[in-house]
């Protein structure tokens, strides 16, 4: 639950982010950033403002793009219960599991987004969201000792 205390400038930052991510996929890149900030977002907060923010992200892509409202918002909504699913199975945590699941999850919305370049595109989306993941995890790991 978003509460105005000591993290609200951390999900302001988010927020922010977020935004420019949403709107340098939608009219500059054709690398589904919006897809990976939401895989990180999902891993390290686990919480359900998460799956708000892929409808509506998805929606905003689509208005943005001229395509079938709502297509975009499935196929994010499915990833993350995909996520939920393989939780347990696997260690969702790890930067091998970034990589592959951003290398397959954006050859799929590169798919419903009618892209080219696919494989190239998913690559360097897997690399960007293991560049993305380090700092994040480092952070994590500063909680964790402080705890």
């Amino acid at each position: 639950m978003l509460c105005w205390g000591k993290s609200s400038v951390q999900y302001l930052l988010i927020s922010v982010l977020f935004l420019i991510g949403l709107l340098t996929e939608a009219m500059f890149f054709q690398i589904p950033i919006t897809l990976i900030l939401l895989l990180l977002l999902f891993i390290f907060y686990k919480e359900t403002w998460v799956f708000l923010l892929a409808l509506i992200s998805g929606i905003i892509i689509d208005i943005i793009l001229v395509k079938t409202i709502g297509l975009t918002s499935i196929a994010y909504l499915s990833f993350l219960f995909i996520i939920i699913l393989y939780e347990k199975k696997f260690e969702i945590s790890s930067r091998a599991f970034i990589g592959y699941f951003c290398f397959f999850a954006s050859i799929v919305i590169c798919l419903i987004l009618g892209y080219s370049n696919i494989i190239m595109t998913s690559v360097i989306s897997s690399f960007i969201g293991m560049i993305l993941y380090i700092p994040l995890i480092k952070k994590r790991l500063k909680e964790e000792e402080l705890w």
